[in-house]
């Protein structure tokens, strides 16, 4: 196992300063990871272009990413690909969830790819915080700063259920490989 600082991929904030990455996600083929930052966008890169700065090391050396998602108004918290890698999940500060899917191959430099907006979950009342794939994508767990744990069904665009066994913020969420149980995190 390699362990590095990828000081390359960064996010963009206010006045030039590098913005704080909140969240990363390798994609399940390992052909690309995504960032989630504080200059509200989702940024995601190339895998192979990583691989190759670290054997060259040239870990330092600026890296342009495959496209950059920015219909965030706030900091994104967290980005998960889907278990199939179809799909990339991102939440913010926004309170929303956006799901993105693949779009194609861009010819127009330096974008190189396009990521589209599937939906757009507006459901929460505060800061989302996580996002979770149920295993067999159909269904998405979220938590937020106000305590709660929403579980969505993406096949019909709509809330399941909303879970409030919490006094506090829910930080994280997971869901077991079956698909039976989450567990939450505070």
């Amino acid at each position: 196992m390699k362990v590095f600082v990828a000081n390359f991929a960064f996010h963009q904030g206010v006045n030039g300063k590098v913005a704080p990455i909140n969240s990363v996600a390798i994609h399940p083929d390992l052909t690309r990871f995504a960032t989630a930052g504080g200059d509200n966008k989702v940024k995601i890169w190339c895998m192979v272009t990583l691989l190759k700065a670290m054997e060259d090391q040239e870990i330092n050396k600026a890296m342009e990413p495959l496209c950059t998602l920015s219909s965030h108004n706030g900091q994104v918290a967290c980005v998960r690909w889907s278990n199939s890698g179809e799909y990339l999940a991102s939440c913010s500060d926004d309170m929303t969830i956006i799901i993105w899917k693949f779009g194609g191959r861009s010819s127009i430099a330096p974008i190189k790819e396009f990521w589209k907006c599937l939906t757009t979950i507006k459901k929460h009342t505060a800061d989302v915080i996580d996002v979770c794939w149920s295993p067999d994508d159909k269904y998405i767990a979220s938590t937020s700063v106000s305590n709660c744990i929403i579980i969505w069904d993406l096949e019909h665009n709509q809330m399941v259920t909303t879970l409030q066994a919490h006094r506090t913020i829910v930080k994280g969420v997971a869901w077991d490989p079956i698909g039976k149980y989450i567990a939450t995190q505070v």
